[in-house]
C-alpha cells in the first residue's frame, strides 16, 4: 500500500454557529471525538464539509482546527479539489504548507472534461506538491465517469497518487480497477451503501458519513468483513483451480484441505485471537522484567512454592499483575467461545500457533553481523518461538485466572526453555 489512510475516513461535517460562522471550536471538538469512535482518519472541507460555500481562508482555518483536535492519534485529510485546475493546484500547495497528512481531489464538476483532460488535471495538481493525492470519482455530481484506462495511467505515472474515492456502484468497475491498477493502489467506498459490496472486491475501506455516529461499528464491521469475504472469494477460485487440476478421486479430499486451512487463516486473522496474543505477551513480558530481577535462590523459591496459592497471591500483588490477568482471562474465553476457533481440532489450533510463531521474535545477538554459524542462529530462534509457542497454549489452556499458578508456571517454564535455548546457541557458537 503506498499509503494507509485506515479503514474508516470520516467526510466531517463542518459546523456553523447560529450566525452562519464556521464555528472553529466545534471543528477541534468534532475532529478529537471522530478520531477516538472508531475513525483513522477525517477528511476536511469535503462535499459534506460544505465546501461550496466556504472561502478558501475558511477552508484553511478548518482544516488547521482539525488538525489540532486530532493531534497525533489519527490523519487529517483535506478536500482541495475544484473545476479549475488552477484553484485545485492552489489550495493543494496550501494544504501541504499546513501539514495535512494527505489532500482529495474530485474529478472536474460541471465541466465534463474529456479522459485526456482528467488526466491533464490530476497530473497537474500531483506535480505541484508531494502529498499522497486521493482521486475522487462521483460520476452523479461531477457528470463524467473517470475511466479505469485513466486512473490506471495516473496510478502507473505518480507515486503520490495514491489512492481512489468511487461513489459508483459498479462493482465490475471495481473488480477492472484492481485487476489493471498497482496492486499498492488503494480503493475507498464513497458511499455507506457500497461499502460492503465494494469490500467483496477488494476495497480497502470506506469514506463515510455515518462514521459520525457509528465509527466503531463501521470499522468492526470492516474486519469481519473482510476476513469472511476475501476467505469465501478465494475458497471459490480455489474451488474451480483444484476442479480443473484435480482427478474425481482426490478432488474432495483436496477441496477439505483448502477448506481446513482457510479456517486456520481467517481464525488467525481474527481480533479475537490476536486479542489474546496481544495480551498474553503484555503478561509474559512484564512477568519476564520481574524474573529477570531474581537471584538463582529466589527464582527457585518461586519454582518451589508455585503451586502455593497464598505465595502466588504475593507474586500477583508484587507483579502488579492482577488486573492484567484479569484481562488475559476475558480475552482466552472470547478466543474460546469463538465459533471459528471452535471449529478447529488440536491438530489444527497447533498449526493456528505456528503460524503465528513463523517469524524469529528473539535475537540472540545484537547484529546479523555477530552471528559467527547462521544455523547456530536459525536453531536458536526455532527452539525460542517453539518455546513461545507452547506457553501460549498452555496459558490458553489454564482452567481460570482463579489459579493464577497454572499461568505463573507456564510462564516459569518459558522462562527455562528461553534460558537453555540461549545456553545451547552459545555451546553451538563455541563448537561444542
Amino acid at each position: 500500500m503506498r499509503y494507509d489512510a485506515g479503514e474508516v475516513i470520516t467526510a466531517m461535517v463542518t459546523p456553523f454557529n447560529e450566525k452562519r460562522e464556521v464555528d472553529y471550536e466545534k471543528v477541534e471538538q468534532l475532529a478529537y471525538q471522530l478520531i477516538n469512535t472508531g475513525s483513522d482518519a477525517v477528511l476536511v472541507t469535503g462535499t459534506t464539509g460544505e465546501s461550496p460555500t466556504l472561502t478558501h481562508e475558511e477552508e484553511i482555518e478548518i482544516l488547521c482546527s482539525a488538525k489540532r483536535g486530532v493531534g497525533a492519534n489519527g490523519k487529517v485529510i483535506m478536500g482541495t479539489g475544484s473545476n479549475s485546475t488552477e484553484t485545485a493546484v492552489m489550495m493543494a500547495k496550501k494544504a501541504e504548507k499546513e501539514g495535512v497528512d494527505a489532500i482529495l481531489s474530485v474529478v472536474p464538476y460541471y465541466n465534463k472534461p474529456s479522459q485526456s483532460g482528467i488526466i491533464e488535471h490530476f497530473s497537474a495538481v500531483a506535480e505541484a506538491v508531494e502529498l499522497p493525492v486521493i482521486l475522487y470519482n462521483i460520476p452523479s455530481r461531477t457528470g463524467v465517469n473517470m475511466s479505469v484506462d485513466t486512473v490506471k495511467t495516473l496510478a502507473r505515472k505518480y507515486e503520490n497518487i495514491v489512492a481512489l474515492k468511487q461513489s459508483f456502484g459498479d462493482m465490475d468497475l471495481i473488480t477492472d480497477l484492481k485487476m489493471n491498477c498497482p496492486k499498492d493502489f488503494t480503493i475507498y467506498s464513497g458511499d455507506d451503501s457500497l461499502t460492503l459490496p465494494m469490500l467483496s472486491v477488494g476495497a480497502h475501506g470506506v469514506i463515510s458519513v455515518a462514521s459520525h455516529l457509528f465509527g466503531k461499528e463501521i470499522k468492526s464491521m470492516i474486519r469481519k468483513s473482510v476476513n469472511c469475504l476475501v476467505t469465501l472469494s478465494l475458497m471459490f477460485f480455489v474451488f474451480l483451480f483444484v476442479y480443473a487440476c484435480s482427478s474425481d478421486a482426490d478432488y474432495s479430499a483436496k477441496i477439505e484441505d483448502i477448506d481446513r486451512n482457510l479456517l486456520i487463516k481467517s481464525v488467525a486473522e481474527s481480533d479475537v485471537f490476536l486479542d489474546f496474543i496481544l495480551e498474553h505477551k503484555l503478561v509474559m513480558e512484564q512477568f519476564m522484567v520481574y524474573t529477570r530481577r531474581l537471584s538463582d535462590t529466589e527464582l527457585s523459591e518461586f519454582k518451589y512454592n508455585v503451586n502455593d496459592d497464598e505465595y502466588i497471591q504475593k507474586i500477583v500483588e508484587v507483579t502488579n499483575l492482577s488486573s492484567l490477568l484479569q484481562s488475559l482471562e476475558i480475552k482466552k474465553n472470547c478466543l474460546l467461545a469463538d465459533a471459528g476457533y471452535g471449529k478447529l481440532n488440536q491438530e489444527e489450533r497447533k498449526i493456528l500457533f505456528m503460524n503465528y510463531f513463523e517469524k524469529p521474535m528473539y535475537t540472540a545477538v545484537k547484529t546479523r553481523g555477530e552471528i559467527l554459524n547462521l544455523k547456530c542462529y536459525e536453531q536458536y530462534t526455532a527452539e525460542c518461538n517453539r518455546a513461545e509457542r507452547q506457553c501460549s497454549i498452555a496459558v490458553l489452556a489454564c482452567a481460570c485466572v482463579g489459579s493464577c499458578a497454572c499461568v505463573l508456571a507456564a510462564y516459569l517454564k518459558l522462562n527455562d526453555d528461553l534460558a537453555n535455548a540461549k545456553r545451547d546457541f552459545e555451546n553451538c557458537q563455541n563448537g561444542k
